[in-house]
């Protein structure tokens, strides 16, 4: 039978107003621990709740699971550590992974690994703003210059390199970048030159297939695509362009990475 009782009291010190980040997510990690994540606790816990769910935009069991996170981590978190600190069966806490995917939706958690999802860490940046009492924002994707489009181009390079997404998401990412920021001629060029090409390369090797250990395997056509793209990505009679020159390896990165 489930626990009804909490062990920590949420402790609300202050008014709403003068509550700060780290306050809230103590005050939240006493009364969650051994609670089960019972009502009572939230019913203990409202205010904080609400003020921490209310400032990051997820709901109040994602912040009650975000405290438990960052009072277990920030580093090398997994499913046991949750359930050991709420006091919860293996089979409850994963039927919270939803929450736990859109904490790091939200990036304020990142997976270890993203091909398992077994294991996840508060990322430095968002531990950063919570010193400084501040809301981390999520990067935005859309009306970006030339730099923060770098910025971000870096900041999915970095969780790629970590494992902490996976190559098609990151294609994903960037492929939605270009198409959101129409007002960068760098972008609005690749977006042009690349859905052409598409078109156009796509017929002519949509049947490729090649032969492997006496099998016949089929091949994409879109990893041929790619790679004729690694070799031709400059078209010709572009005008060179220092921040093309920087961009360059990201693209070819992308394009042999999926």
């Amino acid at each position: 039978m489930e626990k009804t009782k909490v062990t920590g009291n949420c402790r609300t010190k202050t008014q709403n107003s003068k509550m700060t980040l780290l306050g809230a997510i103590e005050s939240v990690v006493e009364g969650a621990k051994d609670s089960q994540l019972c009502d009572q606790f939230f019913i203990k816990c409202k205010a904080e709740l609400k003020f921490l769910a209310d400032s990051y935009g997820i709901t109040p069991r994602q912040a009650a699971l975000f405290c438990a996170c960052m009072e277990r981590g920030p580093r090398r978190i997994d499913f046991d550590d949750l359930a050991s600190f709420l006091d919860l069966n293996t089979i409850r806490i994963l039927s919270y992974g939803s929450d736990i995917d859109a904490l790091v939706h939200r990036r304020l958690l990142r997976y270890r690994d993203a091909s398992d999802e077994d294991s996840f860490d508060v990322p430095a940046i968002v531990v950063k703003s919570l010193k400084h009492n501040e809301v981390y924002q999520l990067p935005k994707r859309t009306g970006l210059d030339a730099g923060s489009m770098l910025e971000y181009m870096n900041m999915w390079f970095e969780d790629l390199n970590d494992d902490a997404v996976s190559t098609h998401e990151l294609l994903d990412e960037m492929t939605a970048m270009i198409e959101e920021n129409p007002q960068v001629a760098l972008a609005n060029e690749l977006g042009n030159m690349m859905s052409v090409r598409l078109v156009q390369l796509e017929k002519a090797i949509s049947s490729i297939s090649v032969t492997e250990s006496g099998m016949m395997t089929h091949v994409s056509s879109v990893h041929w695509l790619k790679a004729f793209l690694a070799i031709t990505f400059v078209p010709s009679g572009m005008k060179p362009d220092p921040l093309f020159v920087i961009l360059y390896p990201f693209f070819i990165i992308l394009i042999f990475l999926t």
